[in-house]
C-alpha cells in the first residue's frame, strides 16, 4: 500500500528569507548560513544540460531531497519521473546509495533510467559505481574531493551525465 502526498506549494518557489539554518545535534544545535543561490541553479543551468524536462524535474526533487533531509549525512536521493523513489543516508555515501536503493525496491520501483542526486560530493568510487549498476541516467552531485577526476571518469565511461555543482553547493554540513 502507497500513500501519495501532493505539495501544492512546489508549483510557486520562494527564496527562504531566513538567514541561517539549525539542526540538532547531540547537547545543542547546529547553525549555518542559508545559501542565497538555490533558485538561481534552476534557471540559469538545467535547461541546455539537460534535454528532457522529465529529468529536470525528476533532479530537482532529488537534490531538494538530498539537501534538506536529514538521513544522517551524505544524503542520497534517487528520483523517476517525477517522483522521489528512495532517499538514504548514513556515515557514509555507499550506504547512503544503499538504503536509497534499497528502499526504491521494497516500495517496487525499476531504479533503470532514474536520476540521483547528493548533497555531498564522492569521495570513492564505490557509490557511484552502485549507482551506475543500478541503471542511474543523470545525477547531480557537489564538484569536489581527492578523487573528483576518477569518479567524473567512472560516470563518464558508463555514460551517465552528471552535473557537478559549485562546492558551496554542498549540504548541510558543507561536507
Amino acid at each position: 500500500e502507497r500513500k501519495l502526498f501532493e505539495n501544492k506549494s512546489l508549483a510557486t518557489s520562494y527564496l527562504n528569507k531566513a538567514r541561517s539554518a539549525s539542526r540538532m545535534v547531540r547537547g545543542g544545535f547546529l547553525r549555518q548560513p542559508l545559501p542565497d543561490y538555490i533558485l538561481d541553479l534552476q534557471a540559469c543551468a538545467f535547461d541546455f544540460i539537460f534535454p528532457d524536462g522529465l529529468y529536470v524535474d525528476s533532479l530537482l526533487i532529488a537534490w531538494a531531497t538530498a539537501w534538506f533531509s536529514n538521513h544522517g549525512g551524505n544524503e542520497v536521493a534517487v528520483a523517476k519521473d517525477r517522483m522521489l523513489i528512495g532517499v538514504g543516508g548514513g556515515p557514509a555515501t555507499i550506504d547512503a546509495c544503499d538504503i536509497a536503493l534499497m528502499r526504491a525496491h521494497a516500495c517496487g520501483h525499476a531504479v533503470q533510467a532514474s536520476v540521483f542526486a547528493a548533497d555531498a560530493f564522492f569521495p570513492h568510487p564505490d557509490a557511484p559505481d552502485q549507482l551506475i549498476k543500478a541503471g542511474c541516467v543523470y545525477g547531480l552531485v557537489p564538484d569536489g574531493g581527492k578523487n573528483a577526476a576518477l569518479i567524473k571518469q567512472n560516470f563518464k565511461k558508463s555514460n551517465v551525465n552528471v552535473f557537478y555543482l559549485p562546492e558551496q553547493f554542498r549540504g548541510f554540513c558543507r561536507h
